[in-house]
């Protein structure tokens, strides 16, 4: 196939040698003010109650953040590109599973009404085998609704806790 045909068909269908190419989006709304959530995104305590609690993480632009799964049997590292309180967070994955390399994830924080935030996630450059991307994406529903409940103050735990190897993360 032609360079200029694989690109048309990349761009028409999203996939490429059977990996998604598509982003990962969210949209949330969560009764908390902002920055409530962004505490819950930024802070190693915070992380440790929505996502993972085999982490460690400081708060500072362009350090790496370390999330462990399955008692670090995963390890993701994430480069913290960009802390603007109480509206944006972003990371890049520089280590990890392949298909997590150079992906980045963005977290803007947009406040609504009296007390409320709306999340817009992005897990952007994901290179998902097809057949998981779905699962993935639905990985992420399950942890952004924990951060949710977390900002709420109903916390119900991460969807990794340190001693859970049964919940399932898409794997190669």
């Amino acid at each position: 196939m032609h360079f200029h045909k694989l690109l048309f068909a990349r761009a028409q269908t999203g996939f490429v040698r059977d990996i998604a190419m598509a982003d990962i989006f969210h949209h949330i709304s969560i009764n908390a003010a902002a920055h409530l959530v962004y505490r819950g995104l930024t802070s190693e305590n915070g992380i440790k109650c929505w996502w993972t609690e085999d982490c460690v993480v400081i708060p500072e632009l362009g350090s790496i953040a370390e999330f462990g799964f399955y008692e670090y049997d995963m390890i993701l590292r994430m480069r913290i590109d960009e802390l603007l309180p109480p509206q944006r967070l972003s990371w890049t994955c520089i280590g990890g599973p392949e298909e997590w390399d150079n992906t980045t994830l963005a977290f803007d924080l947009v406040p609504h009404g009296d007390d409320g935030t709306t999340l817009i996630f992005r897990h952007a450059g994901c290179k998902f085998p097809k057949e998981r991307f779905a699962g993935y994406n639905k990985y992420w529903s399950a942890a952004l609704v924990r951060l949710k409940a977390f900002a709420e103050g109903r916390p119900i735990g991460a969807l990794h806790a340190a001693e859970d190897k049964h919940i399932s993360v898409p794997s190669s």
